[in-house]
């Protein structure tokens, strides 16, 4: 019974031991475990120290002007994210106990603080940048200036001493850190004062242009020091050194109570696992791969937790923002817009809208690689967001597109902004591989107030106004108004350029066809019956518009070569089911610019000829005098091939364009169409009686049929007949007519439709 009893109590005892050895093992193993990253963790907080202590070193020395680049800065940046990286890393790892979240917090704030002040080293670059254009541009004006001084009569000898010790101050201040204090900066500003005031008042209309650009070089000179410097001192007050003495009293408060506590647990185990060595390893083999996985998988869970949250805060950052920029991207940008469009129309605030495109983005892209592109874009982002206060909205639209929504602003505040922001592309040079590069900025401007209509028709006008802008010579301001013709004009191109493709799917256009008469002298020998084939197109309406309304923007948008294929395809189709009843059948067909320059314009009308069976000699095709002297090789080239396949060629509103008659001999075109702006008056007006009479000669000197457009009335036609124009064309002879109504042809089918379309 007792021996049964000291079993008993043995094996409690043993159970009992075992226990407490299994627990010490767990958590000795698992203290034990955050040992390893101890070493990391300070080294992390070491390396963050030193990096900071460089960096602020390499900013005040940047501010004294010792510094020439920013490769030790960059540096220093990326060896305090890496340590961030570290730090965050040893958290993943379990290496804070209890501590995690403070530390956590700590390391997130030391993360905030290095995020702003890299943001403001980005700022420092492209000021800095400004800040070395000013002085470069200020001794070559200063150069300028006293040249000019030189070459004038007037007795300038007092200035040019001023403007020699000027020139020595700016040196000085540029290279020597002492000057550049706030009683440094200024006594330069107060000569500065002093010279431009003792020329304020000079009669001399060079040295007042070259002294107002002087100026205008010293106030950036000044303003721009002035931002550096408060960029360099917020930086380097921004320090970290706080928050890592926080951090690293936080964790070693931590670790002492860890190690502390390991010591003991150890102590307790290497007595324990004496009595119990072997039953020890065999709890240890079983029981701590199940604790330590069981850990690790709360771990895991915790951070998967984590790591979840992080990409929702990415992904809804990524979601609104530009990625190379972060900047607001499109899609953000415009949905503050509307918010801005609903308070002007429901409160009757007023904004402002900007559109910029960069002027020189494609030739850095193209010359430099993307890399380069990428770069500038930084920079300019940089640039822009020194110039626009923080209560507007600044965005990257796209490209090299940015759009700017100032708030609660008037026309001539916005549009001294956007001129401000022209005026310092234009002084910025984008230095890369030791290129400089000149950026310019188109920027088209406009009002929304409550009268606007919608989000899209806001964006569209600065879009317009910037096209204007570009137009206009490009690095200027367009703004957008209602009443403006050009504008005007071009937001209608711009609408029917959308709506074209539509018009050619939906079959919205028409051939019409006016009849080219042979005048009385001319001998006709087949008795053909020759038409000019003229377009025409409804709107959504049913209203008939005329090519005047239509033509531009297919041209200005690059879809006049489309209409045209539409044009002889479906012109060709008529001929064929026509000829079938008609054999004398002749047309006259237009050509675009566009489609002459397309290396492939020619096959097609090739393919269609084939296609339809068409007989040549009956088609003829008419080219504009421009067109065609914009590339007469090419043009002159295009005739050959299809007169070699028995097509003729006009010439048309011949005397409109260049008027050279000497080219004329270059283009063996067979008609001479005489521009009607010359003959319409021709039996009242003696000056275009004798134009028409000169250009109807040389076109039958050069063996040319003449025809004349704009043959309104009886006494034009016959004062054409008596100088011997072969054609006469135009309401007295006949007024355009729709094809399918003169010649009774059915509408195309669907099937030709289809192969039109393509």
């Amino acid at each position: 019974m007792k021996q049964a009893a000291n079993f008993w109590r043995s094996f409690l005892i043993v159970i009992g031991l075992s226990l407490l050895l299994t627990w010490l093992f767990v958590h000795s193993a698992r203290l034990g475990k955050t040992s390893g990253q101890h070493v990391k963790v300070l080294a992390a907080i070491h390396n963050m120290k030193a990096a900071e202590a460089q960096l602020n070193r390499d900013l005040l020395l940047l501010r004294i002007g010792l510094v020439s680049h920013y490769d030790d800065i960059n540096t220093a940046y990326q060896t305090l994210t890496q340590s961030i990286r570290d730090l965050k890393q040893a958290a993943k790892h379990g290496a804070y106990g209890n501590s995690e979240q403070v530390i956590v917090d700590q390391v997130a704030r030391l993360h905030t603080i290095l995020q702003q002040k890299e943001s403001v080293s980005e700022k420092i670059k492209t000021k800095n940048a400004l800040l070395y254009n000013s002085l470069y541009y200020f001794f070559l004006s200063s150069n300028v200036l006293a040249a000019e001084m030189n070459k004038s009569q007037q007795a300038y000898h007092t200035h040019l001493i001023l403007l020699h010790q000027l020139v020595n101050k700016v040196l000085r201040f540029s290279q020597i850190a002492d000057p550049k204090t706030p009683q440094g900066r200024r006594e330069l500003s107060q000569t500065f004062r002093h010279f431009f005031s003792m020329l304020e008042h000079t009669d001399n209309a060079q040295i007042k242009v070259q002294v107002n650009l002087l100026r205008r070089h010293s106030e950036l000179i000044i303003k721009n020091l002035d931002i550096v410097d408060a960029f360099l001192q917020s930086t380097v007050n921004a320090t970290l050194d706080r928050q890592l003495d926080n951090l690293k009293n936080s964790y070693m408060t931590h670790y002492d109570l860890v190690d502390g506590q390991t010591q003991i647990y150890q102590t307790l185990l290497y007595l324990v696992s004496l009595l119990l060595l072997f039953y020890l390893i065999y709890l240890f083999l079983r029981l701590n791969g199940s604790t330590k996985a069981l850990a690790e998988a709360n771990r895991g869970m915790a951070m998967e937790i984590l790591e979840r949250k992080e990409i929702q805060r990415a992904l809804s950052y990524q979601a609104s923002h530009d990625m190379l920029t972060g900047l607001y991207n499109r899609r953000a940008f415009e949905e503050r817009l509307k918010q801005g469009l609903l308070q002007a129309q429901k409160e009757k605030r007023q904004h402002a809208l900007c559109y910029l495109d960069l002027d020189q983005f494609k030739v850095v892209n193209d010359t430099c690689g993307h890399g380069a592109g990428d770069e500038l874009l930084k920079q300019i982002t940089g640039l822009l967001q020194t110039q626009i206060e923080i209560e507007h909205l600044l965005g990257r639209l796209g490209g090299d597109e940015f759009g700017v929504l100032l708030y609660d602003i008037e026309l001539e505040q916005a549009k001294k902004i956007a001129e401000e922001i022209c005026f310092n592309m234009r002084s910025f040079r984008f230095n890369w591989q030791e290129r400089l590069f000149e950026i310019g900025v188109s920027i088209g401007l406009v009002m929304i107030s409550e009268n606007s209509e919608t989000m899209e028709d806001l964006l569209t006008q600065a879009d317009v106004a910037c096209y204007i802008a570009k137009d206009m010579g490009r690095n200027r301001v367009q703004v957008h108004h209602s009443s403006n013709a050009e504008l005007r004009q071009r937001w209608e191109e711009l609408h029917w350029a959308a709506n074209i493709q539509k018009a050619l799917d939906d079959n919205q256009f028409q051939l019409y066809c006016q009849r080219i008469q042979p005048l009385k002298h001319h001998e006709s020998t087949d008795n053909s019956a020759h038409y000019e084939i003229l377009l025409r197109c409804y709107d959504d309406n049913g209203k008939l518009l005329m090519p005047g309304t239509l033509i531009p923007a297919a041209e200005r948008y690059n879809l006049i070569g489309a209409i045209d294929r539409w044009v002889i395809h479906e012109a060709f189709r008529v001929y064929h089911h026509y000829a079938k009843n008609q054999s004398q059948l002749y047309f006259s067909l237009n050509l675009s610019g566009n489609s002459l320059n397309d290396d492939k314009f020619l096959d097609y009308i090739c393919e269609q000829l084939e296609r339809f069976s068409i007989p040549t000699n009956r088609i003829c095709f008419e080219i504009t005098e421009t067109a065609a002297i914009n590339n007469l090789q090419h043009t002159a080239q295009f005739i050959r091939e299809l007169q070699g396949k028995g097509c003729h060629f006009a010439l048309d509103d011949f005397g409109t364009g260049l008027s050279s008659f000497a080219y004329l001999r270059h283009l063996p075109v067979d008609y001479l169409k005489i521009d009607g702006s010359f003959v319409h008056d021709i039996a009242e007006n003696a000056v275009n009686l004798a134009i028409v009479s000169a250009i109807n000669q040389i076109g039958h000197v050069l063996q040319m049929q003449t025809i004349a457009e704009y043959a309104e009335n009886d006494a034009v036609i016959h004062e054409l007949e008596k100088m011997g124009v072969d054609f006469a064309q135009g309401y007295g002879v006949s007024r355009p007519q729709p094809i399918n109504t003169l010649l009774s042809i059915p509408q195309m089918s669907k099937a030709v439709k289809s192969s039109a379309k393509a």
